[in-house]
């Protein structure tokens, strides 16, 4: 890199807020530090066994909070904001296409996997039902009747 050209990363300044920005997908989550739309820091985890599981809205959590304990020392001089891109999205889901029970703790948690509009068929996800349910009650998924195995079962009028 010669000389002339900026930085990648700024320096902080720990009189300005700082922002993170949080992204994550199905293989893993990433998280960026900045100020004033520059990046200070950044750091990102591929996610394995159980992590690769756990619902996009957890995985979003678990970058937040990999983010605070990483960065506290620049965190908690101040007040921050936290940026994710699960509050534009307007995916909403589509289709259930599996279902199963998962231990959380001493309860047992009714996940579906399924598909969204506005992302390919092929990437689906492992969502808690009631969570899912609850944010997205007009969703097309809740449309379709639900067999054991997951699949839609549509019904015929003569």
């Amino acid at each position: 890199m010669a000389m002339t050209q900026t930085p990648v990363l700024a320096l902080p300044n720990f009189q300005e807020p700082f922002v993170i920005e949080t992204d994550a997908c199905q293989d893993g989550v990433g998280v960026v530090l900045m100020q004033h739309g520059r990046p200070v820091a950044y750091l990102s985890k591929a996610l394995s066994g159980r992590n690769k599981d756990i619902s996009i809205y957890e995985k979003e959590f678990l970058a937040l909070i990999m983010a605070v304990e990483k960065w506290r020392h620049y965190l908690q001089r101040n007040e921050f904001t936290i940026l994710t891109d699960l509050q534009a999205s307007s995916a909403v889901p589509k289709q259930i296409v599996d279902r199963r029970l998962v231990k959380k703790g001493n309860a047992a948690i009714t996940q579906v996997k399924v598909t969204w509009t506005e992302l390919p068929a092929t990437i689906c996800t492992w969502e808690d039902y009631n969570v899912l349910k609850q944010r997205f009650p007009k969703a097309p998924a809740w449309g379709q009747a639900e067999t054991q195995g997951g699949g839609g079962v549509t019904a015929t009028t003569a």
